[in-house]
């Protein structure tokens, strides 16, 4: 294949092959070569450090390059999602992130990240990937990935394969908050339209506040009707510790009526096995109830919300959902309209009995933040 010499005579030492550069050079009498970068400007970063690294002193403990195959990105995250990914509650969500940042594209249609060396690999171009991405799909898709680069990255550095994390200092895009509920007649519509087979599972859904995944791992040895009460285990919490959450009449009821044919409390009807996805059939739920933009996860909130507005505290909603910190419960404190007129009545009431306590020093009456009258 033929070679071409970058025109600066800096640049001696770098040879394009196709569409990659390479660096060649000797260091101490002896031949040292590698991989630089798809653009110039990556080649010549490359041959600045590899010319740093080389003339100093640790030289000799350096293996050379031209031995050592070239660690690239592709790599770094198959031994990621090999090693560490699999062991991951987000395992599903950083598959989607691994095939999404292999098929990045840059505008010139290259490759961002596929086919490169890691150490090449610079903030630049992870921050052209969040831009490009942006115009693609939502804000909290692009930090699902960004989170999941900043992670490989980081485990690359303790293998002691790269020596910088590039991904460290990109920011985030900021995310709109969203917080979807049901009222009451919307979750009746909501159960009335799932099938049969479902609808246990909308019900346990809002009336414990369990997140998707501790539903479909839910066995019935972590069920105890006597008691009135249920398990999560740590294995199948999201923040890694086993929780307790109450059953109320509705919860138990439902509870009673399902088959125990299997392990798990709602198993695969046809194999008796765990559940995998019902997104499916709670889409069909939605549409028949007429309800629209709605996600699994807004039934998770709704009995937040719900707990909240029938005077539980948020020390005791954290509890029963299993949050990790009491400032995750906080988003859900958003009164609702009757909540806030009952709120300002009770201000009115206050004062009202703060009056008829108090003797007023004149025979006229007090209008509460009102003027006195005769």
């Amino acid at each position: 294949m033929k070679t071409a010499k970058a025109k600066d005579g800096k640049y001696k030492n770098l040879r394009r092959r196709g569409e990659v550069w390479h660096f060649d050079l000797m260091v101490r009498g002896e031949r040292v070569r590698g991989f630089a970068g798809r653009t110039l400007e990556e080649a010549v970063l490359t041959l600045a450090r590899v010319r740093r690294d080389y003339e100093g002193e640790a030289f000799r403990g350096i293996p050379n390059p031209r031995k050592v195959k070239p660690f690239l990105f592709e790599d770094m995250v198959r031994d990621f999602m090999t090693v560490h990914g699999v062991r991951k509650k987000s395992y599903r969500r950083d598959q989607a992130s691994e095939k999404a940042l292999l098929e990045a594209r840059g505008e010139d249609g290259r490759p961002l990240f596929a086919g490169r060396e890691v150490r090449t690999i610079t903030a630049l171009d992870i921050e052209k990937h969040r831009a490009l991405r942006r115009q693609t799909v939502k804000p909290a898709t692009v930090n699902r990935e960004l989170s999941f680069l900043k992670t490989v990255f980081n485990k690359a550095v303790e293998w002691e394969k790269t020596d910088r994390n590039p991904a460290a200092k990109v920011r985030k895009e900021r995310e709109e908050g969203r917080i979807r509920t049901l009222d009451p007649q919307e979750a009746r519509g909501l159960i009335d339209g799932a099938t049969a087979h479902v609808r246990p599972l909308l019900v346990l859904a809002i009336m414990t506040g369990l997140r998707r995944g501790e539903l479909f791992s839910l066995k019935w040895s972590d069920v105890d009707l006597e008691d009135r009460v249920l398990t999560v285990r740590a294995e199948n919490a999201k923040s890694g510790k086993a929780r307790t959450v109450p059953l109320n009449e509705t919860a138990l009821r439902v509870l009673e009526q399902l088959p125990r044919f299997a392990d798990f409390v709602l198993p695969n009807l046809k194999t008796g096995r765990r559940l995998v996805d019902v997104k499916r059939a709670f889409g069909t739920a939605c549409r028949r109830a007429g309800i629209k933009d709605l996600h699994f996860h807004d039934l998770r909130h709704t009995a937040a919300t719900w707990l909240i507005e029938a005077g539980a505290d948020l020390v005791t909603v954290a509890q029963v959902l299993g949050h990790s910190s009491i400032d995750i419960t906080k988003k859900y404190r958003h009164p609702s309209e009757q909540m806030a007129r009952e709120a300002v009545e009770r201000l009115a009431q206050t004062m009202q009995l703060s009056s008829k306590n108090s003797r007023p020093s004149s025979s006229r009456a007090m209008l509460p933040f009102g003027p006195a009258i005769n």
